[in-house]
């Protein structure tokens, strides 16, 4: 699940208070907090739109297991850094142990 969908599942209340934790928990603001949450940016987003407003979440394995944890693993490293994590639901083909 994206970090924008998990967030906006909360109840309004509770996203304030959530941004506040995880920015946190991580020591950055919460604007970098919502940030992340742009990430990736919708299709129909300028290019000015974007480079304002998305920054990918560090690929730090720490930093990765503090969103995991406070996401209750609902928001995993496959969803917030893909390019660096092979999906264990994918099997590598063609290829011998020998």
């Amino acid at each position: 699940m994206l970090l924008r969908d998990f967030v906006s599942r909360l109840p309004y209340g509770e996203r304030r208070l959530f941004r506040q934790r995880m920015a946190s928990e991580h020591q950055v603001s919460v604007s970098l907090v919502r940030m992340w949450e742009n990430h990736p940016a919708p299709d129909d987003w300028s290019v000015e739109k974007r480079r304002a407003q998305v920054r990918k979440h560090p690929a730090a394995l720490a930093s990765i297991e503090i969103t995991e944890q406070l996401t209750g693993n609902e928001v995993t490293r496959y969803d917030l850094r893909p390019e660096c994590w092979v999906s264990p639901s994918l099997t590598m083909t063609g290829v011998s142990d020998g």
